[in-house]
């Protein structure tokens, strides 16, 4: 039996930048949701990434208590994008997270993440396909980029919590 991790690891262990991939940056202190946009087979797909549980910590630097990030189809609902093709969307999906890293490295350095947080799109009741891939693809972004930590689902959302958490810088 082929099991959907021995895929990942076949298929499914690079992050891609997505080509024509655009980060439009809002401020995290204030929650304002950034927007990641790119191409993919001729879709446009947008990711929204919105910072919850933001606070200053000691030193003045933000704290970040999640990432909430959200994708689909340009001109969709925030439903599900991509039924056909799952890997690759998430791959591109990842790469656009982390142009996304990159850019709030640049304008807001020694920011702390504590968590990546995500509600998979499902088809039926108990569906949890997407989520497990997401939950593989975010476990392998987060150690090809060094970081460590562990998922924690709950209420119909997964985060992945950073131990210990990300200081951007």
């Amino acid at each position: 039996m082929i099991r959907l991790k021995d895929i990942l690891l076949e298929i499914g262990s690079r992050v891609v930048k997505p080509k024509g991939v655009k980060v439009q940056l809002k401020n995290p202190e204030f929650g304002a949701t950034s927007v990641v946009t790119f191409t993919l087979d001729g879709d446009k797909y947008v990711i929204d990434i919105k910072p919850l549980m933001v606070m200053p910590d000691d030193s003045g630097n933000l704290v970040i208590g999640y990432l909430k990030i959200d994708f689909d189809i340009e001109g969709g609902e925030f439903k599900m994008a991509n039924k056909g093709n799952a890997l690759e969307v998430f791959s591109n999906i990842m790469g656009g997270v982390q142009e996304f890293f990159d850019e709030l490295t640049k304008e807001y350095p020694n920011t702390t993440i504590r968590g990546i947080r995500w509600d998979a799109k499902t088809e039926f009741e108990g569906d949890e396909r997407r989520d497990k891939i997401y939950r593989i693809m975010i476990q392998k972004w987060a150690k090809s980029n060094g970081y460590s930590g562990k998922i924690v689902a709950g209420g119909g959302s997964t985060q992945f919590m950073f131990e210990p958490p990300v200081v951007l810088g």
